[in-house]
């Protein structure tokens, strides 16, 4: 299986901070990663680095064979690549429908359609993730839960191959966090990548193909999530050991 995106010995400086230090990663056509750490371990700080948002201080990203280290979050967006926020960044002023209507028409197949095709896949995009109801809806006037939906609904509607999702399921109902397990599920069945950082630990473990886990921006573990929720290192920089026995029976099940 080919890898749709690698990193190559990435690091990126706050001042006299490393957030991440030399950082090897590779995600597979196909595939779904989580990527799990605690608070301040680098997660969102490699997504802004991948997606152009922050600029690495050393180290390189390929997309499919192509070094895309330099290249601007709009140039990124158009070869195939889409991110969520964890601060949820709508765009104020403008409904529901509007919001994704931007990301469809700067994403992938943005410059081939007319805003006529493009709000066609909004209104499909909208239905998958719930968000139909509330089309019309200012912005403004929108809960968290659904503003994070509006999130995956932005991504989505730039029909991407590879997607970085940053706590897209927080907030949620366990139901909706089900809804949305089963959503990545299909859509990586259809060809979509992912990588997915979560704290929503029964998401991340139940639909991450591998884990890797981030620490002072440091990879400390990488596997399948039995074999990182066992790991004692991942358990006592994140998990907790009453997490790592729960979680280890259940995974047996």
């Amino acid at each position: 299986m080919k890898h749709i995106m690698e990193g190559e010995n990435i690091s990126k400086f706050f001042g006299g901070l490393a957030a991440i230090s030399e950082l090897d990663f590779r995600i597979k056509e196909g595939e779904i990663v989580g990527l799990i750490g605690p608070n301040g371990a680098g997660k969102t700080t490699l997504i802004n680095i991948v997606t152009g948002v922050a600029p690495a201080s050393k180290g390189a990203v390929l997309f499919r064979g192509k070094d895309i280290t330099r290249s601007k979050p709009h140039h990124i967006g158009r070869m195939g690549i889409a991110r969520t926020f964890q601060v949820v960044k709508p765009f104020a002023g403008m409904t529901v429908a509007e919001n994704v209507l931007v990301a469809a028409l700067f994403g992938k197949h943005g410059m081939k359609r007319s805003r006529k095709e493009a709000m066609a896949n909004v209104d499909v995009v909208l239905e998958t993730v719930g968000l139909a109801p509330k089309r019309d809806v200012p912005v403004e006037s929108t809960t968290i839960p659904d503003r994070k939906r509006l999130e995956l609904a932005k991504a989505l509607a730039m029909e991407p191959d590879l997607v970085f999702l940053d706590e897209v399921m927080a907030g949620l109902t366990p139901k909706e966090v089900e809804n949305v397990m089963g959503l990545i599920q299909r859509l990586n069945r259809e060809g979509m990548s992912f990588l997915v950082i979560e704290h929503v630990m029964k998401a991340v473990m139940g639909i991450s193909h591998r884990v890797l886990v981030l620490h002072h921006g440091k990879p400390i573990a990488e596997g399948t999530p039995q074999e990182v929720v066992r790991d004692e290192k991942v358990i006592s920089a994140y998990l907790g050991s009453r997490y790592g026995k729960k979680a280890g029976v259940a995974l047996d099940a």
